[in-house]
């Protein structure tokens, strides 16, 4: 018959102190995983949305839009009157947003509401009211 091993691993004393950064400073792997497999398991705690910076202004959410939801609602002032590749869009809340797709649209001169919600991969479009084409932008200020 063949015969079997056993592995015995010594194991730091865990009791109350026993942590991540206990198991961290094993080098042994084999007494690494045996220490991690050993911690008490805890419930995670989901992540609190930061408080509203006290500078912001406009409507702005302080928890992460689902994509397509508004992030910010705010108007672009009177004079605008449409974009180019790369223009820079002021919104009366004090943010700049550039258009970084390359789109162009011409519009009639005039205050709207616009509103940036994000998109996929951490892209953000900027929507303004009677304009049928969303370009994609950046915040620069």
């Amino acid at each position: 018959m063949g015969s079997l091993s056993v592995c015995v691993v010594a194991l730091p004393a865990l009791g109350q102190q026993g942590t991540l950064e206990t198991c961290r400073k094993i080098s042994d792997p084999t007494a690494k995983l045996a220490c991690y497999e050993a911690l008490p398991l805890t419930p995670a705690t989901p992540p609190q949305a930061p408080p509203a910076s006290p500078g912001t202004s406009g409507t702005e959410r302080t928890e992460t839009p689902r994509v397509g939801e508004a992030m910010v609602e705010s108007t672009v002032p009177s004079d605008f009157s449409g974009w180019g590749p790369n223009e820079k869009i002021a919104l009366e809340n004090g943010q700049v947003w550039q258009v970084v797709d390359g789109s162009t649209y011409a519009a009639r001169p005039g205050k709207r509401k616009a509103a940036v919600r994000r998109g996929v991969l951490g892209a953000h479009f900027l929507d303004i009211d009677g304009v049928a084409l969303s370009p994609r932008v950046r915040r620069i200020k």
